[in-house]
């Protein structure tokens, strides 16, 4: 019943950032089966994306370890995810976009660590097409959370709000 809304439920339980809505978030990206809408599977990236912010307010050490392990395309089969992705072929598909938002969730923590995870991820420019691509999301994740770690996450935002030609 809550579909229509579950992208934003997750993300508000991210911003809350409750380290108690960690395995929450983690299980609801991870469970379910079958060919997702694109509904569910925007709520399920918004999951990923959400554990981004809860590591911000709360450092969460396990939320912050899981971005990273996700980061990996591979992660998502070690993880036994079944369900399919609305705008991919493969579960190859599925696990690439699924690691480009982890890393964008990176981005997002203004954590050292994550910082780290970004660099090392930027430097595999020679792991193949799938790691050129998380390679490059990561390169520019990078500066995104070089300004999160200076500013916080509501400089960010309005900053990017105030971007010339930018619709609001």
């Amino acid at each position: 019943a809550e579909g229509p809304t579950l992208a934003n439920i997750a993300v508000t339980l991210g911003i809350l950032g409750d380290p108690a809505s960690v395995d929450l978030l983690i299980d609801f990206v991870q469970r379910g089966s079958g060919q997702l809408s694109r509904e569910a599977y925007a709520a399920r990236t918004s999951a990923v994306m959400a554990l981004g912010y809860l590591v911000n307010v709360s450092s969460d050490a396990r939320a912050l370890k899981y971005l990273q392990d996700s980061a990996d395309p591979q992660a998502w089969d070690r993880r036994s995810v079944a369900w399919g992705s609305p705008f991919g072929q493969s579960p190859a598909d599925r696990n690439q976009q699924l690691a480009e938002v982890a890393v964008l969730g990176l981005a997002l923590t203004g954590k050292p660590e994550a910082a780290a995870t970004l660099r090392q991820l930027a430097a595999r420019k020679d792991a193949g097409p799938s790691g050129d691509r998380v390679a490059q999301v990561a390169s520019d994740a990078l500066k995104e959370h070089e300004i999160v770690a200076r500013d916080g996450l509501s400089a960010y935002y309005k900053r990017r709000l105030e971007i010339p030609g930018r619709r609001r």
